[in-house]
């Protein structure tokens, strides 16, 4: 799976969603989320809870092109 972090980034604005906003909606940890919109590739559980708040799939945001 890799990150496109553009995509990422684009789909949080469009929702007007923070780094912060995303750890909390999500229950991931804040520095876990800082981490993965930096470029890590989040475990399999964690792309799945950023895709569904973020209204989108796991593909849109780490699939290819």
């Amino acid at each position: 799976m890799v990150l496109n972090t553009e995509k990422l980034k684009k789909k949080m604005e469009q929702q007007s969603m923070t780094l912060h906003d995303l750890a909390e909606t999500t229950g991931i940890p804040l520095d876990r989320i800082s981490m993965i919109v930096d470029g890590t590739d989040p475990y399999w559980d964690n792309a799945k809870r950023i895709a569904v708040a973020l209204g989108t799939t796991i593909d849109e945001i780490w699939g290819g092109e």
